[in-house]
């Protein structure tokens, strides 16, 4: 018996499984360390490889230059989670690495509570501003310890 066109569409629906993550597919990802997260420092340490590859061709040559040989540019970086604005200036360190200074504590380290061994992304995004996104992968699972002049609360 040859099937009618109604008992071929009775047949139950399935919808495929969606294939593409919502989270954006960081270029940069970074487990901080102590240094990260020193307000005295005051400053992210990205390695240079990683600044070369994903944010050096998004920026015009004289604005880059400034970066490697002056006090840095300041940038927009879009804070992907809670979809904030806020301003870093990126330079080159003595130790060939790239720093985010200007606001790194205050914006990111305190505002979003990071903690060693977050793991943060970052990536540049053009389409329509030309901004660096950043974004906290994962939370340490580690737990704060109390400083010893602390009180423990029970």
């Amino acid at each position: 018996m040859i099937p009618t066109p109604r008992e071929v569409n009775d047949a139950p629906q399935t919808i495929p499984a969606p294939t593409v993550n919502d989270a954006p597919q960081w270029t940069i990802t970074k487990k901080l360390v102590r240094n990260d997260i020193n307000p005295v420092n005051n400053s992210l340490i990205l390695q240079e490889s990683s600044v070369d590859e994903h944010i050096r061709r998004h920026i015009p040559v004289a604005e880059f230059k400034r970066i490697v040989t002056e006090s840095g540019i300041i940038v927009d970086v879009f804070d992907y989670d809670l979809r904030t604005m806020h301003k870093l200036r990126p330079r080159l360190g003595k130790s060939r690495n790239y720093a985010l200074t200007d606001g790194w504590v205050g914006d990111f380290v305190r505002r979003r509570n990071l903690r060693m061994n977050d793991e943060i992304g970052f990536l540049w995004e053009d389409s329509c501003a030309s901004r660096l996104v950043f974004g906290v992968i994962s939370r340490s699972t580690a737990q704060k310890k109390p400083r010893p002049n602390q009180e423990r609360i029970y």
